[in-house]
């Protein structure tokens, strides 16, 4: 049920959806090639009670039915940051076909949280 809004949050424009704790989803990269990237960047339009707190970011090469090894868990921080309301943390270098994007927990303890926009970076310098 949540495909169309995890499919919302990769677009190009910045929104908002609400995910259940412990939903995921698993992108395909590269049109399934594969890409590298060193950042993730979530997207934080507010303060909010309502907002997830960390954020689970796995992968993996060989299909998308898993086990993805993580590569890194996220903390949000709970404000939007006017300059640059794209919160970017750092999780690689990390190169794979697959990535799970999974919700680890809401900032009330809930059983849902708000999900900001999300992207996959490649920060580096000239890695292609």
């Amino acid at each position: 049920a949540d495909v169309q809004s995890w499919q919302t949050l990769m677009g190009s424009d910045p929104t908002y959806v609400n995910l259940y704790v412990n939903g995921f989803a698993v992108f395909e990269l590269g049109s399934g090639k594969g890409a590298r990237f060193d950042t993730f960047a979530a997207y934080v339009a507010a303060t909010s009670d309502y907002n997830v707190k960390e954020l689970a970011v796995l992968t993996r090469d060989e299909s998308p039915n898993g086990p993805f090894p993580p590569v890194a868990k996220v903390t949000f921080p709970n404000f939007r940051d006017m300059q640059n309301p794209f919160h970017e943390f750092p999780v690689g270098p990390a190169s794979a076909r697959y990535v799970k994007v999974q919700v680890v927990s809401a900032y009330n303890g809930g059983t849902y949280g708000s999900v900001g926009s999300l992207k996959l970076l490649n920060r580096g310098s000239g890695n292609r």
